[in-house]
């Protein structure tokens, strides 16, 4: 036989639905109660974290911005100096032009001669160039320094004269270093910086394989 509770559940189908109702809203109200419990304990561990933490003035501090490469500090002012430092680095050692002059290494053309020639810039013209052409060599008749120093400026002259342009210049003219034909000599032309600390415009001329 089954027992009676269960017959006397089953002859009343709304008695049925009713149990069940409270059944569902009892699985229901226990699952809140415990959703409840676990916000509340993770509201107390929050606040525990607060209350831990170091104390701040309250004031929130503007963060820093690393400074880019391309800036330049509002107490600096910007020079070429400061430029190629920031760029490369703390320059290790620089030989300027004018020590260059002092060594010997470079000699400048008078400006008196490259004024009647039409060249506006200054022009130096390195050891290696000076010797080989402007200096006579020994036993050649014909020549002196003043002449063969007026025809390689004047064949700069020339060169820029006909030149596109550029800072880069191939000069040629005939020199003659024996009592013979005078023969064709290749020579280049620079144009760039006075020197370190002054960048107004000047030309130097060298061999090609000195550059």
């Amino acid at each position: 036989m089954k027992p009676p509770q269960l017959e006397v559940i089953f002859d009343q189908p709304e008695a049925f639905a009713l149990k069940f109702e409270q059944s569902q809203d009892g699985a229901r109200i226990a699952r809140e109660q415990t959703q409840l419990e676990a916000d509340r304990n993770e509201s107390d561990r929050r606040q525990l974290d607060l209350n831990q933490a170091p104390k701040t003035s309250g004031k929130m501090k503007k963060p820093i911005d690393p400074p880019r490469p391309d800036s330049t500090p509002a107490d600096e002012t910007q020079t070429p100096e400061t430029s190629m430092a920031r760029l490369f680095g703390e320059t290790i050692y620089t030989y300027t032009r004018a020590q260059a002059l002092l060594d010997g290494v470079q000699v400048e053309v008078p400006r008196a001669t490259t004024r009647e020639a039409g060249v506006s810039y200054p022009v130096f013209l390195t050891r290696a160039v000076w010797d080989n052409y402007v200096q006579v060599p020994e036993g050649v008749t014909g020549q002196d320094e003043a002449g063969r120093l007026w025809d390689l400026i004047w064949m700069l002259r020339f060169a820029i004269a006909k030149s596109p342009g550029g800072e880069r210049l191939p000069v040629e003219l005939y020199v003659r270093n024996d009592n013979r034909a005078a023969k064709l000599i290749q020579l280049l032309a620079i144009c760039g910086a006075m020197d370190f600390d002054d960048p107004n415009p000047a030309i130097t001329v060298m061999l090609p394989d000195e550059d």
